[in-house]
């Protein structure tokens, strides 16, 4: 049922609102502060037939406009034809507490059993608005899967709008920047075409426990001017591994983004079959270093996908990933652990990676004004005509990196670079290097 103040307090939660500056009414008995669908006047369905998107937006609104609280979701399947708005102070909740997934290759059933939405609005067409978008501050999205019932297998799949977004800036609204400490949280992307979009000006978002297969994008982040947070999140084959949504995910699909930010905290994130496992560059339309990334990165594992990190363009001071991970198996020799971009401007700083095979290059990296360094590092199996670690442009410094045994001998570090490049305490176990630019050193490398 409906869950309402108690009139036995509501003296004293006027009072304290009174103390605390909260608007007396947000608290008269009578004013829902969380409302359950299934219940009147919403009597939501969740038999994944009926259109259950009005009565969802309705309570949406009706918690909104009365100072905010929770929208409940109990378990069952709720067809949106259209899509959602949450607006500031609300939570839209299900009953998840904890990541969730799908079951691959059945379509469209069985779903998780638990607070499952299903969306349909946008399919191959542009101009439609996310499914669930976040309005204003201290918005929640949490315990919930997003299903797409129409979504196909083939190569291309069916382009959809992102799953979840936060909504642009807005005058009325009492906030420096757009959608303030918005959360999500406990969500499967279980086949969405576009997952998570961040790139509208933002502060303190929050993004946790966030499980599924989107297919082309997973999440985007740009325009955030205050600290982001993303961790535990894992895109993988979940869905499904037929041979045309692995080949349209190899040859499209990113699954993180980073554009232009304030600084973004990224923890233990894996990610399994894309194109690109993390791109950094700026603000399209802009250029330079301090329009694109800085984050701090820790415990980052990319499998199978073509690039690992796609390094366009940072800000100065860069990114930093402790304990990174690029792995590939049983495919040709052509995928790069680590690619900075010719002629842009990026500045990336690897200390404890592992990079394994078979892979062409674990890094290379291209950039007049970038920077590079690497310390504490292993790598395994690349290719037997190009270098481990190639520098052709920028400065950079290769420490404490192990090459491992090869079966034939190979180039462990190559430097190309007019620019100033540091390589010392590397044990090679028979590899060698080839340093050719204009300004090095190179020490204390056991052969």
């Amino acid at each position: 049922m409906s869950i309402y103040p108690s009139s036995q307090n509501a003296v004293v939660v006027l009072v304290l609102g009174a103390l605390w500056g909260v608007p007396a009414w947000a608290y008269l008995p009578g004013i829902p502060r969380i409302v359950n669908v299934r219940e009147a006047p919403y009597s939501t369905v969740a038999d994944g037939i009926a259109d259950d998107g009005p009565a969802l937006q309705e309570a949406l609104d009706d918690v909104g406009a009365t100072g905010g609280g929770q929208v409940f979701l109990p378990a069952g399947t709720y067809r949106v034809a259209k899509h959602l708005t949450v607006p500031s102070n609300t939570a839209l909740v299900g009953i998840f507490r904890g990541p969730n997934k799908s079951v691959r290759d059945a379509i469209p059933y069985p779903l998780p059993a638990g607070t499952v939405l299903l969306a349909e609005e946008g399919a191959n067409a542009s101009g439609f608005p996310a499914f669930i978008t976040i309005t204003g501050y201290n918005t929640t999205v949490e315990g919930l899967a997003v299903f797409y019932p129409n979504q196909v297998t083939t190569d291309p799949p069916i382009a959809y709008p992102y799953t979840i977004a936060l909504g642009p800036w807005k005058d009325e609204f009492p906030q420096t920047f757009g959608a303030e400490n918005a959360t999500i949280l406990n969500v499967g992307l279980l086949n969405s075409y576009r997952g998570i979009d961040l790139s509208n000006p933002s502060a303190r978002h929050y993004v946790k426990g966030v499980y599924g297969q989107p297919l082309l994008r997973g999440i985007l982040v740009d325009q955030t001017w205050d600290m982001g947070r993303i961790e535990d999140v894992h895109f993988n084959f979940n869905w499904s591994q037929t041979a045309g949504t692995v080949a349209f995910q190899l040859r499209e699909g990113v699954a993180f983004e980073f554009r232009r930010n304030d600084g973004e905290f990224v923890n233990n994130v894996f990610v399994h079959g894309y194109n690109v496992g993390m791109r950094f560059r700026t603000t399209l339309g802009l250029s330079g270093s301090g329009e694109g990334t800085t984050a701090q990165m820790s415990n980052i594992y990319l499998e199978e996908c073509s690039i690992g990190l796609d390094v366009h363009d940072t800000q100065l001071h860069g990114i930093v990933f402790t304990n990174f991970a690029y792995a590939t198996t049983a495919v040709p020799d052509t995928r790069i652990g680590v690619w900075g971009r010719a002629g842009k401007d990026g500045h990336l700083h690897l200390n404890g990676a592992r990079f394994w095979g078979p892979m062409e290059r674990a890094i290379l990296w291209d950039q007049p004004a970038g920077t590079l360094t690497v310390s504490s590092a292993q790598v395994l199996d690349w290719s037997a005509d190009k270098p481990a670690i190639q520098i052709r442009a920028g400065k950079a410094m290769i420490q404490e990196v192990m090459f491992l045994p090869q079966a034939v001998a190979k180039v462990a570090i190559r430097n190309d670079s007019p620019a100033p490049v540091i390589v010392s305490g590397n044990m090679l176990n028979g590899s060698t290097l080839k340093m050719l630019g204009a300004q090095q050193l190179a020490t204390a490398n056991l052969p």
